[in-house]
C-alpha cells in the first residue's frame, strides 16, 4: 500500500526551521579518565521542527482531513519533499500534534515536529 502524500496546499517555511540529527549515543562515566560514548543507532533519526503555513481556512481543513483520515490522527507515516534536499522522505509528524495560529481569518500557520529514519 502506498504511503499517504503531504498535501500540495500547505507550505513548509524557513521560519523556526531547525534539524537534529540523533544517533541515540549513550554516555558510561568511568571511575577515572574520559567517558566512553558509543551509538545506538547506526541509522539516524532526524528530526525537524517545520512551520506550516496554510493560504486558505479550506487548505486548512483538507490538511485536518489528511491527518485525521490518511495518517490516523497524525500517528501514521506519509510521504512529502524534504525543504533540506527536495527528495521525497518517509516522515510522520511527532507525537501527532499540529497547533494551528490564525494568521488573519484565511490564513493559518503550525508549528510542528516531524521525524525520518536516515
Amino acid at each position: 500500500m502506498a504511503l499517504p502524500v503531504f498535501p500540495r496546499a500547505i507550505s513548509v517555511i524557513r521560519e523556526g526551521f531547525e534539524e537534529e540529527i540523533d544517533y541515540g549515543v549513550l554516555r558510561t562515566e568511568m571511575d577515572g579518565g574520559v567517558a566512553k560514548q558509543r551509538p545506538r543507532y547506526s541509522i539516524p533519526i532526524v528530526t525537524r521542527q517545520v512551520t506550516l503555513l496554510a493560504r486558505t481556512l479550506a487548505d486548512r481543513r483538507e490538511f485536518d482531513r489528511f491527518v485525521r483520515e490518511d495518517i490516523a490522527g497524525g500517528a501514521g507515516w506519509f510521504t512529502w519533499t524534504d525543504p533540506v534536499d527536495g527528495q521525497s522522505r518517509r516522515v510522520r509528524i511527532v507525537d501527532g500534534k499540529v497547533p494551528w495560529q490564525a494568521m488573519t481569518s484565511e490564513i493559518w500557520k503550525a508549528s510542528c515536529k516531524v521525524e525520518s529514519i536516515g
